[in-house]
């Protein structure tokens, strides 16, 4: 298969076939244009009418991993994967460069930074709405240690407005 030259997260081309979650589009040097596409937790590409073979985690995650990157700074700013791992609950270490390229994210999250990728000029706004979310989402959290969590939630935002 031909080497990736561009990725986007949310750029599809086509609409993602039933059964599987459409993240992205991909452009391959021979000039073919694919939704990346995920059924389970297996990568494929989509060029409308025929699924590919799930792809080698090798070939697809780098590119997956550094538009994470673009979009999560564009949104979160630099501490993105702090905010990253407050949202979704996966542990921080994993979202370092090397392991995310490992690893990769679930689909599902993927799908959601996608959606924020949709609209760059609100971006910033998404993160900061998406993690102030997360915090008072957090049901644990007694009463007398809402102030913690606001003077947290004030931090986090003062890191993001860099």
């Amino acid at each position: 298969m031909d080497q990736v030259s561009e990725f986007q997260l949310g750029k599809s081309p086509y609409r993602a076939p039933d059964g599987c979650i459409g993240v992205g589009g991909v452009v391959t040097t021979d000039g073919g244009r694919y939704s990346l596409v995920y059924q389970g937790r297996d990568a494929h590409l989509w060029d409308g009418s025929q699924l590919s073979p799930a792809l080698d985690r090798d070939w697809i995650n780098p590119h997956v991993a550094a538009a994470v990157a673009e979009v999560g700074r564009s949104a979160f700013g630099q501490a993105w994967p702090d905010s990253l791992a407050l949202i979704t609950g996966i542990d921080r270490r994993r979202l370092s460069g090397s392991r995310l390229e490992q690893s990769g994210l679930p689909p599902k999250v993927l799908v959601g930074l996608a959606l924020i990728a949709a609209s760059p000029e609100l971006a910033r706004a998404m993160g900061t709405l998406v993690t102030s979310t997360a915090y008072l989402s957090d049901s644990d959290v007694p009463f007398d240690q809402w102030p913690v969590m606001l003077e947290r939630a004030r931090k986090i935002l003062g890191v993001m407005s860099d």
